[in-house]
């Protein structure tokens, strides 16, 4: 039991310690630089539910550039799916794009899926995060 309590006791000033440093010149931390990149889809913007195109915007919230990605579109009326694939160029680092996406159908009454980097091509630090789904109301 004793061996415990100072192992523990030593713990406390070794942490201790270790802060006191890191604390006295913050300019010269030894801890590296994480550098990631992250790309998820912030939104689907359209003129009209009569337009045949749809805009998704694509954001990078890393702090390094985001290489060429593919950007995957799926709208779903009915039993009918059209699925687009649209290249991404780089997108920089704490930005976004925005990526017009060619539907060739309207969009009333319609469910959507959209995907960033939807082939894995870039490494990020959260793959979770990169689509979602939702859908467009209008006229039966």
């Amino acid at each position: 039991m004793e061996n415990k309590i100072f192992m523990i006791a030593l713990m406390l000033v070794c942490a201790a310690f270790a802060n006191a440093q890191a604390g006295s010149n913050p300019e010269k931390s030894t801890e590296p630089k994480i550098v990631y990149m992250d790309l998820y889809t912030g939104g689907v913007s359209y003129k009209t539910l009569d337009e045949k195109q749809v805009s998704v915007w694509v954001h990078n919230v890393g702090n390094r550039d985001a290489g060429d990605s593919v950007l995957k579109f799926a709208l779903t009326k009915g039993d009918k799916t059209i699925t687009k694939t649209v290249s991404v160029g780089v997108v920089k680092a704490k930005s976004s794009i925005l990526v017009p996406v060619w539907l060739g159908e309207n969009l009333y009454l319609s469910k959507f899926c959209v995907k960033a980097d939807s082939t894995n091509l870039v490494l990020e630090t959260n793959e979770k995060n990169n689509g979602w789904c939702g859908e467009f109301g209008g006229k039966p």
